[in-house]
């Protein structure tokens, strides 16, 4: 559970306080009869068909029953970005993006852009 932590925002004085909670580090996700701890920073991209979500990580990869929509809003916000309606990529791991075919490489991987997402895409990256 993620730690809260209270700052002053002006003063303590004037008892203005923000919440903070630093994104999780880790997901679970349920293997058969466990529950599978997975860090954040191995998944590479996500893949969704149909009513399932594939979470693919270096070597392995996980199914989930359930939206794509519904998972990406559990996941730390600044980390990954939404590509494609059926794909969601973690920033680190962009290794290329080709601007003629709107594509872009995670390891050996090319994973498309699309057209509603590509601007979104742009705007996470830095470009010199």
């Amino acid at each position: 559970m993620p730690t809260e932590l209270y700052t002053t925002n002006e003063s303590i004085k004037n008892h203005h306080y923000e919440l903070f909670a630093p994104a999780p580090q880790s997901v679970f996700v349920r293997v058969q009869n466990h529950l599978q701890k997975i860090l954040v920073e191995e998944i590479r991209w996500i893949h969704a068909d149909g009513n399932y979500c594939y979470i693919h990580l270096d070597q392995k990869r996980f199914a989930l029953k359930t939206s794509l929509k519904r998972l990406v809003k559990k996941l730390p916000k600044g980390h990954f970005v939404r590509i494609h309606k059926s794909y969601v990529v973690r920033l680190k791991n962009v290794e290329k993006i080709d601007v003629q075919t709107n594509e872009l490489s995670v390891g050996s991987t090319t994973l498309p852009i699309g057209r509603t997402f590509r601007s979104d895409l742009m705007d996470q990256i830095n470009i010199l």
